[in-house]
């Protein structure tokens, strides 16, 4: 496809037919006098006053005229190139760092004696999922009484490893904002060229006077076709200091098409990413590069070499004339 980067030059076209019409320049058609070209041949005999050129003269005149102006348009020939990558999925993690999470009532891996905060074990589940996220573009959102990017979309899963292992709880305030850190991730995912985008959702479920509502903020994702996967991080109702809304999580799941999962010990994440890796079949990833080849050179090449001939012809026909 070519393209023009100043097509208002093409205007100048139109000159091209007027002038060759114009009375003046009728007149000017029979006697056009090259003054390079009278030094030429002032020394032969028998030279006519009037040098009459041939319509070949000033079809390379108009034309190379005319390519000059095309140049000056400068001609862009453009070619779309598309490249496949490994396939993936878009996933948009957004976890929260309030206060709450600090809690302690996580069972831990084998071995490990202790409860873990919420937020230890959200990190180590995190990790579990970038270590087998070949293809996937992850992206983090941590959230409390504010929200914040910590890594937009990337292929890099070690930019986000590093930033999970720095989150800390009341990092973006002690409250939780849920329908804020929702509908911020949402809002992000409705600028990336994805067909299947999805938002994790990790909090301990219990929101704080958002100014987004959480249904809103569903609403918003279900809108915008991206759905939406809600962990909530605690243990048991029955045990539980804080009690974890539940209705509210799975409604939010419910509501675009996503699913809920309950998160007790460490190693239910790991069922967790695999429940979502059979509901979120990954898509091939194809990128596409515009190459651009100029093409003004060409036409003022040809424009050059046009004005070249004519001159010539013009000094021949009228040393032909002459003798």
């Amino acid at each position: 496809m070519v393209e023009f980067s100043h097509p208002w030059w093409l205007l100048a076209l139109v000159l091209i037919p007027v002038l060759s019409l114009l009375p003046a320049w009728s007149k000017v058609h029979d006697t056009l006098w090259f003054p390079a070209t009278d030094r030429a041949i002032q020394n032969l005999p028998n030279i006519k006053a009037v040098r009459k050129l041939s319509a070949w003269f000033y079809a390379q005149v108009w034309l190379g005229l005319a390519l000059l102006i095309v140049g000056l348009a400068n001609p862009v020939y453009t070619v779309k190139e598309q490249f496949k990558g490994l396939a993936g999925r878009d996933i948009m993690l957004v976890l929260d760092t309030s206060q709450s999470m600090e809690i302690a009532d996580i069972e831990g891996q084998s071995g490990q004696a202790m409860a873990l905060s919420r937020l230890d074990a959200v990190k180590q589940g995190v990790m579990s999922l970038l270590d087998a996220s070949e293809g996937n573009r992850i992206g983090l959102i941590a959230f409390g009484e504010q929200s914040f990017v910590m890594s937009d979309l990337t292929a890099y899963g070690d930019t986000v490893r590093y930033m999970v292992s720095q989150l800390e709880t009341g990092f973006a305030g002690d409250s939780t904002r849920l329908g804020d850190g929702v509908g911020y991730a949402v809002s992000l995912l409705a600028d990336v060229d994805s067909e299947r985008a999805i938002v994790v959702l990790i909090t301990d479920g219990n929101d704080t006077g958002s100014d987004l509502p959480p249904v809103e903020a569903a609403r918003l994702a279900k809108a915008l076709d991206v759905k939406l996967y809600v962990a909530a991080v605690g243990a048991d109702v029955s045990t539980d200091r804080e009690p974890i809304d539940e209705a509210l999580l799975r409604r939010l799941a419910e509501r675009t098409g996503g699913a809920f999962f309950r998160i007790a010990q460490v190693i239910d994440f790991d069922a967790m990413w695999q429940t979502l890796e059979g509901l979120e079949p990954k898509q091939e990833r194809v990128s596409e590069r515009v190459k651009r080849i100029p093409l003004g050179w060409i036409a003022w090449v040809a424009s050059f070499l046009l004005f070249v001939f004519a001159a010539f012809w013009a000094t021949r026909s009228q040393v032909g004339e002459g003798r």
